[in-house]
């Protein structure tokens, strides 16, 4: 029977990707990773477009400086290829002093070190010397993988001094929300430095643009293998910036692709730039800051990847963890379900958890979508025998619901609510609006640099992580339907987070031991033949399965649980 339904597939792709409607990523990029040199060491390539508009809540200033207002810490010197590092946790640390916690410089290193294949091959296929993609950062904070103290990992420490699966101590902060922002509207970008301190985007960077800690190039038409990809963090705007502080000749490569240089004068038609905070050191420019016209030629250009604000964060202090089935994060949209089925007007994405170690009450949900305008419904899910989520929408518990409004890591404080330990799914159910027609959500997929035929993303991806609900009358395993409808043996992750706390009441813990053992099940026997009394907390404890009763079914669920039958 699955034989038969992958040879339909097939041909549906085939019909489909002829008539230019669909075609599979995973995705296959012309990248100018050989470009990239020590002062500018983002990976230019044809990534997917992504930027969203934020309105303004307030009468924007025509000048502002997170500098000026204390809220950057100082600007430091990047080791190896790693400006994409140190200019995102210059925006945690911006986004951290803003919201008045006293921090000092985030480890680089670690993101550095972290950004490369590990153990188990899986991960991002790069030397730890090597140029970095834009999605590193975001599936690091994301993750809360990062960020680290800078004591932790100082700037000096090897690459034998790092264990992903061991690390010295806990991160300090998580990030739960960030948002895409489009370089296209100067509000946005200000806006964003204005509510969360700092945005972080990429240029093109040449040295002879640079004129007294003043940077504007305009060569048009260069082809992304021309590109030398530099991030920086954008703290700050003056709109009345002289423009003649930019005029400059500026020499760089000739865009026809003949190997040849061309000279060009030019001085941007408005005043105006961008306060950037760099990474070459503090002895720099002024106190490591320069100035970016507005109107530079490759700023925000989408070739450097998304640029992006943190805006909220989690303290990773142990009251909370984070149910996740990837450290990757999203480096793609998982939108195939629209285009094989364009008149589905709703699809529910989910990810299979094991809620465990008593923190069982969900507080926060995050995904990465690019659905903006599209509705989202939020559902814990319980599973089948099997572990996948079951279709009786019955048995769903609505966790909360809303508008997509912008692109990126979406967080949706809920309403606490208490699930029960062993597995069970959260799901985001996205569906069609009058102003969104878009049913998509981020995936975490592989990456091929088609230039150098090599992979530079391999995901860790598994069966039973994450599901397809509406597709079929079925939970659809995510690994099947990569294999079955993309003839894509790799698959990928749904980007499915969720965020919970400890439970008040340990259940199963009926000893009051910290654990559940069989001893627990024990316990509730005994108290049911009368032989052992419960005190109340106790009695809390005992009801397992959360039915406001204690009953044999309780200790045969532990017994269940232990052996991992539920």
């Amino acid at each position: 029977m699955k034989k038969l339904r992958f040879l339909i597939s097939l041909t549906l792709i085939a019909a489909l990707s002829a008539a230019g409607s669909f075609a599979a990523r995973g995705a296959e990029l012309e990248a100018a990773e050989s470009s990239a040199n020590i002062e500018a060491a983002i990976v230019a390539a044809d990534y997917e477009e992504a930027g969203s508009i934020i309105e303004p809540d307030e009468e924007l200033p025509s000048a502002y400086s997170s500098k000026d207002e204390g809220f950057t810490t100082e600007a430091r010197s990047q080791i190896y290829n790693t400006c994409w590092a140190y200019s995102s946790d210059a925006a945690m640390e911006t986004l951290l002093l803003k919201n008045e916690v006293e921090t000092s410089h985030l480890s680089t290193m670690h993101m550095n070190y972290w950004a490369t294949p590990d153990k188990n091959g899986k991960g991002w296929q790069r030397d730890y010397t090597g140029a970095g993609y834009p999605y590193i950062p975001l599936g690091y904070f994301s993750s809360w993988s990062g960020g680290f103290s800078e004591e932790a990992y100082p700037s000096s420490s090897s690459f034998s001094d790092f264990d992903r699966n061991v690390s010295p101590e806990k991160p300090l902060y998580g990030a739960t929300s960030i948002i895409y922002l489009t370089g296209e509207d100067q509000d946005t970008i200000k806006t964003a430095v204005w509510k969360y301190g700092a945005a972080v985007a990429s240029f093109h960077y040449n040295a002879t643009a640079l004129q007294s800690g003043n940077y504007y190039f305009y060569i048009p038409g260069l082809k992304t293998s021309q590109l030398n990809g530099h991030s920086i963090a954008i703290v700050g705007w003056n709109d009345d910036y002289d423009k003649q502080n930019f005029y400059s000749e500026t020499t760089g490569a000739n865009p026809n692709g003949d190997g040849t240089t061309i000279t060009v004068s030019h001085c941007p038609e408005n005043n105006g730039a961008w306060l950037c905070k760099n990474s070459w050191g503090p002895s720099w420019g002024n106190e490591g800051y320069f100035w970016i016209s507005y109107e530079d030629q490759y700023l925000f250009d989408r070739r450097f990847g998304p640029s992006f604000s943190i805006a909220e964060y989690e303290n990773v202090d142990g009251s909370t963890t984070l149910y996740q089935n990837e450290i990757y994060g999203a480096n793609c949209t998982f939108n195939y379900i629209s285009q094989l089925r364009p008149n589905m007007s709703k699809t529910t994405f989910v990810n299979v958890f094991d809620f465990s170690d008593f923190m069982t009450v969900l507080d926060k949900i995050i995904f990465e979508t690019k659905a903006v305008g599209s509705a989202y419904t939020l559902y814990y899910i319980p599973v089948d025998t099997e572990f996948k989520p079951v279709t009786d929408r019955e048995k769903w518990i609505e966790l909360g619901s809303g508008i997509v409004d912008y692109q990126g890591y979406v967080c949706v404080d809920i309403e606490d609510t208490e699930v029960l330990d062993g597995r069970g799914s959260i799901a985001v159910e996205m569906a069609k609006t009058e102003n969104s027609d878009e049913i998509s959500i981020g995936a975490g997929e592989w990456i091929k640099n088609t230039a150098l035929n090599k992979y530079v993303f391999y995901p860790d991806a598994h069966e039973g992580h994450s599901f397809i609900l509406g597709y079929e009358t079925e939970a659809v395993d995510i690994m099947d339907f990569y294999q079955d409808m993309l003839n894509d043996d790799i698959g990928g992750t749904l980007v499915i987070k969720a965020v919970a706390k400890e439970s008040e009441i340990h259940y199963g813990d009926v000893d009051l031991d910290s654990k559940v053992t069989i001893l627990d099940a024990t316990h509730i026997q005994k108290r049911l033949a009368m032989i052992e009394p419960f005190d109340e907390a106790q009695e809390k404890s005992a009801d397992y399965d959360m039915d406001q009763k204690v009953t044999v079914l309780d200790a045969t669920r532990i017994q269940k649980r232990l052996a991992n039958l539920v």
